[in-house]
């Protein structure tokens, strides 16, 4: 799809939406007395506390990046070796939640300083996601229909199925539904973020990511050999025609623009507006997932093969970025 394209300034008016003092004390003698000042724990706290990064990027060997612009990238410590798949954000428990290989998950409340919490299974996990709904829970899937679920991040309950496909996308923006898609197609509900059922399978090849848009009002699955499908209630799938056979990725979608998704190819990237499907140029390399940034960054942000990075504020002109890894990036997640 030829070079990338330097990424224009945002217009200052976006869009159009279609589719976020120390007492004194006395003298005494030739020493000069100064009343104590009362600091609470919680400002104590706040001073040591590393700022948040807006954004983070988890990948092989356990590799952690992370900025808070998407520009500036640094390095983290993850305290991990095995290979980071997936990472989601919730405001509402202010947590990173990354997940991977034999089981890993890990958190952090900034996305600098990452504490291993225990899942209760030595199965890859493949991606997590928050659902705001359903009282707020994180929901992490992975092979062989593995399904964990967790309010705090913390502490994790199995909720797998009986199946043997691997779920390798889990959507968590639909207030009514948790949607899962994995290998062959395989497709996994819940109603009540509780109970996951398997479904008929959506189509015959891997699926790799689900997402609902609420502007669009209807879920979008992608997966292997550019197979797109579209559903309005979840239940009902419906081919999408999107000119493109390179393995889809990842999805990501904002109010303004629609879906945006990135491709296992060296080209780029696809949006989707609810009817037609225009493939981007965006790096040199292959993009594993996507995110969108909202204000103050207002970006997207994709990640991919040998610790590519690359921004665009409406998934059609993208701007490489320096990287601090060549690891391979997997999962990207934003805090704004």
């Amino acid at each position: 799809m030829g070079d990338v394209v330097p990424e224009p300034a945002k217009a200052a008016t976006g869009v159009p939406s279609r589719r976020r003092v120390l007492g004194v004390g006395a003298a005494i003698g030739a020493v000069a007395w100064i009343a104590p000042q009362i600091i609470s724990v919680d400002a104590a706290g706040a001073a040591t506390q590393p700022p948040l990064q807006n954004v983070v990027a988890v990948g092989n060997g356990g590799a952690i990046v992370s900025s808070p612009d998407a520009v500036v990238w640094t390095l983290r410590s993850s305290g991990v070796v095995a290979n980071l798949e997936d990472v989601a954000w919730s405001a509402l428990r202010n947590l990173f939640v990354a997940v991977g290989a034999g089981g890993t998950i890990i958190t952090s409340p900034d996305g600098v300083i990452w504490t291993t919490r225990a899942s209760g299974t030595l199965r890859t996990l493949r991606a997590v996601a928050w659902v705001p709904f359903f009282g707020g829970l994180f929901v992490a899937v992975g092979a062989l229909c593995t399904v964990l679920t967790s309010t705090d991040g913390t502490t994790w309950t199995d909720r797998s199925t009986a199946g043997t496909a691997d779920l390798l996308g889990v959507n968590g923006a639909s207030a009514s539904f948790v949607v899962a898609v994995g290998t062959a197609g395989a497709y996994v509900m819940s109603g009540d973020g509780v109970t996951f059922t398997n479904g008929t399978a959506i189509t015959g090849v891997d699926l790799q990511a689900v997402r609902f848009d609420p502007a669009l009002a209807q879920y979008l699955a992608v997966g292997n050999g550019g197979e797109a499908w579209t559903s309005l209630d979840a239940a009902t799938w419906t081919a999408a025609t999107t000119s493109t056979v390179d393995d889809l990725t990842a999805i990501a979608s904002t109010a303004a623009d629609g879906f945006v998704t990135t491709e296992d190819a060296p080209d780029g990237v696809g949006s989707w507006d609810g009817a037609t499907w225009t493939e981007q140029a965006a790096a040199t390399g292959h993009l594993f997932s996507v995110t969108y940034a909202a204000t103050p960054i207002d970006r997207f942000v994709a990640v991919g093969l040998l610790g590519i990075i690359a921004t665009s504020a409406h998934g059609i002109f993208w701007a490489p970025q320096t990287s601090p890894t060549s690891a391979n990036l997997r999962g990207v997640a934003a805090a704004v």
